[in-house]
């Protein structure tokens, strides 16, 4: 139901309601003064709010609407504007769960103080810049005298401009045109800078000012690469550039050893994918938001496990071999895990002839003429490596 009331008649509300109990109201002056009040006024259907609405030759248009309210304790945080006759209050019917709602307009001017911005949550990261954008608009017959961002605003309390801030200093812009669009430049942002930031408007009248609340939360992040730590040979192996909140549309590059990747390698969103791993594959690993390349996550390191690789048999002391001498055959890989056992055979043989990674034959024959391999084995598999004696007489 909605009543239209005739001008300046802001005192008086036909309700169409018994009002032979009390009422409560809530007079909100721009979130700054609150009032509470219990009003036991009025007879039959017309309740006296008390309200001086009409002030001197001023014309309101009143506006009252009702609405059901299902709860019977004071709920309402709206913030009201009052400005020069310009006010909004609640009044509430405490017995019969009916709230009234009056909005007052000045003059023939509709125009209110509202405030949008652009984003609720923004997500960056340590490091970057970051901009915070919205509007808003004031009464036509008020004028802004100072516009201003504050941080987790309390009721009640004057919050410090953020320009004026020590921790803040020499990292805040402000920006605003004639439109009343407006935004924050906050250069180097780190992680004590997690606040909700809000916009602050005051006006040549001490009374008449707005603040855009809830604001707009601000949560600071670093980049983090989580990896599998090791893989086998021949695996695939997955690694992921966390963050702790979201970040917006990112673009993320992948480095190994500190150089970008190829296109050649599998990137899905956050995500690097390596299939069918290899001992070339490893390494550390780090990642980047495209457009803050300067500000990269820590690297990780990827181990590949594999089989002992490039297995050679060196023989001391090298030239020519005459019976009677002494010779050592030394046995080399690059094994991941390193190689945990070194066994020596000679061709045609069944039996090693000897283990550990070093062999010597002592007082030579040419009965140990022949081709000699020593096997190299660790924890992921084994390879061999020969080499040939040839004793001469």
């Amino acid at each position: 139901m909605r009543q239209e009331t005739g001008q300046g008649l802001g005192k008086r509300l036909d309700t169409g309601l018994d009002t032979r109990h009390k009422w409560r109201y809530r007079l909100d002056w721009g979130c700054e003064r609150r009032q509470d009040r219990e009003l036991d006024r009025g007879g039959g259907r017309t309740l006296d709010t008390g309200l001086d609405v009409g002030q001197g030759n001023r014309d309101e248009n009143i506006d009252w609407d009702r609405h059901k309210h299902s709860n019977r304790d004071w709920q309402s945080d709206q913030c009201c504007s009052v400005a020069a006759g310009v006010s909004d209050c609640l009044i509430i019917s405490s017995l019969s769960n009916q709230i009234f709602t009056a909005s007052y307009v000045s003059g023939v001017s509709g125009a209110k103080w509202s405030m949008n911005y652009i984003q609720q949550e923004i997500c960056a990261l340590n490091g970057s810049t970051v901009f915070m954008n919205g509007t808003f608009t004031h009464p036509e017959h008020l004028t802004v005298n100072k516009s201003f961002w504050v941080i987790d605003p309390v009721k009640g309390v004057d919050s410090p401009d953020l320009s004026t801030v020590s921790s803040f200093s020499g990292r805040v812009e402000y920006f605003i045109d004639e439109q009343n669009n407006f935004a924050l430049k906050l250069s180097n942002i780190m992680k004590k800078d997690e606040h909700k930031y809000c916009f602050r408007v005051t006006t040549t009248l001490e009374r008449d000012k707005w603040i855009g609340t809830p604001g707009i939360k601000l949560n600071v992040t670093e980049l983090h690469v989580e990896s599998p730590g090791e893989v086998t040979e021949g695996e695939s192996a997955v690694l992921t550039c966390k963050t702790t909140c979201s970040l917006t549309d990112p673009t993320f590059i992948w480095y190994k050893d500190g150089r970008p990747l190829t296109t050649e390698m599998i990137q899905k969103n956050q995500q690097l994918h390596l299939q069918s791993v290899s001992s070339e594959d490893a390494g550390s690993y780090s990642c980047a938001v495209r457009g803050s390349e300067h500000l990269p996550s820590t690297a990780q390191t990827l181990r590949v496990r594999h089989p002992p690789k490039s297995v050679s048999v060196s023989i001391s002391p090298s030239g020519g071999i005459v019976e009677g001498s002494s010779v050592t055959l030394t046995c080399s890989s690059d094994g991941d895990p390193p190689v945990e056992n070194y066994t020596w055979f000679k061709e045609g043989g069944d039996s090693p002839v000897g283990s550990g990674q070093s062999f010597s034959i002592i007082n030579i024959t040419a009965d140990h003429t022949g081709l000699y391999y020593c096997e190299a084995q660790n924890a992921v598999g084994v390879q061999n490596g020969s080499v040939m004696i040839d004793v001469q007489r």
